[in-house]
Parts: C-alpha cells; sequence; structure tokens
C-alpha cells in the first residue's frame, strides 16, 4: 500500500521491529505468543517447527524480540534490599 501523499509503502508493520521481514502476521503474532507463554525459554528449532518457517527465520525473529524487550529495560534499575544466603537461612529457621 502507498501512501497518496508521498508514494511511500507503508504496511501494517511499518516502524516496527518487524518492519523488514516478509513473513505474515499471523506468524509474527504466533512468535510473540508462544515466546511469552514459555517459562524456561524456546528453542528456535521448536519455534520454527511450530510456526512453519525456517530455523533462520525463527532466530532472526526472536532475536528481534528479544532486542526490542532490552531496550524497553535499558536504564532502568531493580530495587529492593539485598540478601545473603546466610541471613536467609536464619530467618527461616526462626520461623
Amino acid at each position: 500500500m502507498a501512501l497518496p501523499a508521498c508514494q511511500k509503502d507503508f504496511s501494517i508493520t511499518s516502524g516496527t521491529l518487524f518492519a523488514s521481514h516478509k513473513l505474515p502476521l499471523r506468524a509474527y503474532l504466533g512468535a510473540i505468543a508462544i515466546f511469552c507463554n514459555e517459562v524456561k525459554g524456546k528453542s528456535m528449532l521448536a519455534m520454527s517447527r511450530d510456526l512453519g518457517i525456517s530455523y533462520k527465520a525463527a532466530f532472526v525473529l526472536c532475536h528481534k524480540m528479544r532486542e526490542a524487550m532490552a531496550g524497553e529495560l535499558r536504564g532502568r534499575t531493580l530495587g529492593g534490599e539485598a540478601r545473603s544466603p546466610k541471613s536467609m537461612a536464619l530467618t527461616s529457621a526462626a520461623m
């Protein structure tokens, strides 16, 4: 689809991390759902089998998702008190 004013190509993925890929939107959404719902992570080989795409496409797609998630968290710090395993053992023994 071309924009009427400037004649530049535009799609639903323009300006997103999926802009340079040619996969259908269903594959992107499936990859996001699988990627976010896995507790221990998902191998790219299993991801490629689940989505019906090549290993290389699954690898690049998940790498882009990891980059986007890391970009969102850049500059943030974790808070709270640090506790040593020794003090945690003493606290749980007191209970």
